[in-house]
């Protein structure tokens, strides 16, 4: 028999796309009662409306947007894993280094590096702005990669060809232009107009904000 586990509205806003619906709800119910109060004075909105999608599933970013070339040199042997030791691992016995399937190029003037999977993003990779440091979740004890995710931006004020962010020689750790979750929703809410720190919801007593005590200003992707 299926169980159905409920969960309210709220909670789903909150949990889905990586808390961005919680921003949506957080924005209306603040609003409702002061509109102006999470905009600091002399904030010009650069932007009117985010189109925000979590593509969960796909490839992995080296296959996409950061060829490693450790990794292309030892396509098929096996190779040390980069979890640490207290992470369950499942199924890695035989760590083999696995290579891009189709060549990742670089692209437009700017250089981006993009896989011939994506033939039209890479027709306009001179209008993106790629995080190649985006470090979405925390750490749940199992080996899914929550230390480096990819993604981009473009409009809205930030630099078109441009990437930000690096990964390891195995593309599993980020050592430079680390960009948390927090970091992104606190960036795209400065470009509209918002500062995060005061975009708050009063629940039970206690207030929240969607970036919760983190989240800086990603300043370098900026336009």
């Amino acid at each position: 028999m299926a169980r159905h586990f409920p969960i309210s509205r709220r909670r789903l806003l909150q949990t889905a796309a990586l808390g961005f619906g919680g921003l949506a709800l957080a924005d209306i119910v603040h609003a409702a009662t002061s509109p102006q109060a999470a905009r600091s004075p002399g904030m010009v909105p650069k932007a009117k409306q985010v189109i925000f999608l979590f593509m969960a599933g796909g490839p992995s970013q080296h296959d996409l947007f950061e060829e490693k070339s450790f990794i292309a040199n030892r396509h098929g042997q096996k190779i040390d894993s980069p979890l640490r030791k207290e992470v369950i691992q499942v199924g890695t016995e035989q760590y083999l280094a696995l290579a891009e399937a189709v060549p990742v190029k670089p692209r437009g003037e700017s250089g981006m590096m993009i896989s011939d999977l994506m033939p039209h993003l890479a027709s306009v990779a001179d209008d993106l702005c790629l995080l190649r440091g985006f470090a979405p979740i925390e750490k749940h004890g199992r080996e899914h990669q929550p230390e480096s995710f990819c993604a981009w931006m473009a409009g809205c004020s930030v630099k078109g060809g441009f990437t930000w962010g690096e990964t390891d020689h195995m593309g599993y750790n980020v050592i430079d232009g680390k960009v948390h979750i927090h970091d992104l929703h606190a960036t795209m809410l400065h470009l509209l107009g918002i500062d995060h720190t005061k975009l708050t919801w009063n629940q039970v007593g206690r207030d929240f904000r969607l970036t919760d005590v983190h989240g800086s200003l990603v300043k370098e992707i900026l336009a």
